[in-house]
């Protein structure tokens, strides 16, 4: 549970960095900075899938793919980090300290779930196995020959697989589903507080 709840702060330490450099590249190109923090996870998650969907046309997504992606963040950190300062979390002065510990106790929830293989419903069937594929092979033609699904080339299968950390624990932790619970989480409490004025 404890390296589950690591690997979401890794992956939104990357996925932060990858939207700032969207929000600075947007900012250059159109005139936008996009501001929110949610917003720039959000970019940042889109961006490292297509380039988990990229780097398996190449290669397994495994550690290689997960150094040029933390140097890549790393660099927008130090050139753009500055930037960070025009981000808020909400549009609303305060969060209350009720919601932050309702919201504490779900991240917790949901990283004991995700330890527990509950949010990996369909992993007895392909996901797993699919996940395994791309992080030590990447794209393998013909695997739809083995199993129908194998076939059928998810970009979160990808994602999955870039933020898996099998290098790393020698076993892969299919976290992702749980982070986008926490996500939701987030989003849902803040709609909560608009309905409440």
């Amino acid at each position: 549970m404890i390296a589950i709840i690591c690997n979401w702060v890794y992956v939104t330490f990357v996925s932060l960095g990858l939207g700032v450099g969207v929000s600075e590249l947007s900012n250059k190109m159109f005139g936008y900075r996009i501001k929110r923090i949610d917003s720039l996870l959000m970019a940042g998650l889109a961006i490292a899938t297509v380039y988990a969907q990229i780097f398996s046309l190449f290669a397994g997504v495994g550690m290689m793919a997960n150094i040029v992606l933390f140097v890549c963040c790393i660099l927008v950190y130090i050139f753009q980090g500055k930037n960070l300062k025009h981000c808020h979390f909400t549009s609303e002065e305060r969060i209350k300290p009720e919601i932050i510990i309702v919201v504490a106790i779900l991240v917790v929830f949901w990283a004991y779930f995700s330890s527990r293989g509950y949010m990996h419903y369909d992993s007895d069937l392909y996901h797993a196995q699919s996940i395994r594929w791309i992080e030590e092979y990447g794209v393998v033609p013909g695997l739809g020959n083995l199993h129908e699904r194998f076939a059928y080339n998810s970009l979160f299968f990808a994602l999955s697989a870039l933020f898996s950390m099998k290098f790393l624990c020698g076993t892969s932790m299919h976290t992702m589903s749980g982070f986008f619970c926490v996500g939701v989480v987030h989003n849902s409490f803040r709609y909560y507080k608009k309905l409440e004025k």
